[in-house]
């Protein structure tokens, strides 16, 4: 079985597992109908091991998805420098 509920794993589990989850900044953009066409061949990209001269440490996007909502978004996030990470629910509150 796998369950992927982010910081919501060990809430849901009868016996939590040792995960630590981060905090991240996402961006997802709104891609209208009539520009799929324009963005349908965006592939994923993955970036790491930046030059330290900056607080990102890593910066990844997916191409155009279709959400829950119907509405199609492309998604840019990464990792940064000085992020914390936390165990469960209650510690993300702090």
């Amino acid at each position: 079985m796998i369950l992927a509920c982010g910081a919501f794993t060990n809430a849901l589990l009868g016996t939590p597992i040792n995960l630590m989850t981060r905090d991240r900044v996402i961006l997802l953009v709104e891609i209208r109908e009539r520009l799929l066409p324009r963005f349908s061949d965006l592939p994923s990209l993955i970036v790491k091991d930046l030059d330290g001269k900056t607080a990102l440490r890593s910066v990844y996007s997916l191409p155009p998805i279709t959400y829950p909502d119907g509405k199609v978004y492309y998604k840019i996030s990464g990792d940064f420098e000085g992020t914390t990470g936390f165990r469960d629910v209650d510690e993300a509150k702090e």
